[in-house]
């Protein structure tokens, strides 16, 4: 294993979201090593629930994250190469930490499997996980204020986590978690005891379709707030057309999201990112 905190975070990065590090090539060379570190973060954070056997452990691991970005943490951060590349991204492109330590508070949800309370609770968990981070790097590569960009960022973000949402839908269901808003699911009839039947029955198709129109919703409200804005962000919008395929997918197949997950090859997301890539809003 490379020491190497720029090249250690691209492997990190490359293996555990290749989405976004495959629209992160997009971005200018000599931007994408801390586009990169503050992503890489990100998808260390996302995975904190899958490497631990119960809560605690994850909440040991988010605190020792916040203890970094504090400056509090104990014992050498250097040893951590993934903690020593964000902190000279946030040292070089003056990133602010209550945005990432944002991250934490909301992926301490990860860690439990209390039920999504309302679509208002959603879409401030993807607000902290997804948009304001997006803000930062379009921030990053635009030499603009990230609220030049919380239109943008917070629509994608949220229609980002629906995505996920859905891709990962057989994960999180199968080891009782719910990231389905409560209130929609009441709407549809769907009881989050259900899952364990890992049957597909109408309440469930009526519940994942609405969802997706729900964050298919959001990225046109995002697309909507691109038009007429700055190229120079772009590459951080690349996985918002990835995610609108994947919800037009949701509402288009009939699908057992149990058995079949809601992701394509590598080579079609790459030539998803790289039509988009050309296009203006990408997404």
């Amino acid at each position: 294993m490379t020491s190497d905190p720029t090249i250690f975070a691209t492997d990190h990065l490359r293996t555990h979201d290749f989405e976004w590090y495959a629209a992160l090539q997009f971005a200018p060379a000599h931007q994408r090593p801390g586009l990169i570190a503050l992503f890489a973060y990100l998808a260390e954070i996302a995975r904190v629930r899958s490497l631990v056997s119960d809560p605690m452990p994850g909440e040991i691991r988010l605190q020792w994250w916040r203890d970094t970005l504090s400056g509090e943490a104990h014992g050498a951060v250097e040893a951590n190469p993934l903690a020593s590349a964000l902190l000279q991204a946030i040292d070089h492109d003056k990133l602010p930490t209550a945005p990432l330590l944002a991250v934490l508070y909301a992926r301490t949800f990860d860690l439990y499997d209390d039920a999504m309370p309302s679509i208002a609770d959603f879409e401030g968990y993807g607000g902290e996980v997804w948009s304001s981070p997006m803000s930062l790097a379009a921030s990053v590569l635009s030499d603009k204020s990230p609220a030049e960009f919380a239109d943008i960022a917070g629509h994608g973000g949220v229609a980002l986590t629906v995505a996920r949402t859905l891709v990962h839908f057989s994960t999180w269901a199968g080891r009782g978690q719910c990231f389905l808003p409560t209130d929609l699911m009441q709407t549809h009839g769907l009881e989050r005891e259900m899952f364990a039947q890992r049957r597909v029955t109408p309440a469930l198709t009526e519940t994942l379709r609405a969802f997706s129109a729900y964050g298919l919703n959001h990225i046109d409200k995002a697309s909507d707030a691109a038009r007429g804005g700055t190229r120079s962000a772009n590459s951080v919008w690349l996985p918002l057309a990835l995610a609108r395929r994947t919800l037009q997918d949701v509402t288009s197949w009939a699908l057992n999201p149990f058995v079949r997950p809601l992701t394509r090859p590598k080579w079609q997301r790459l030539f998803g990112l790289w039509r988009a890539s050309k296009r203006h809003p990408v997404f």
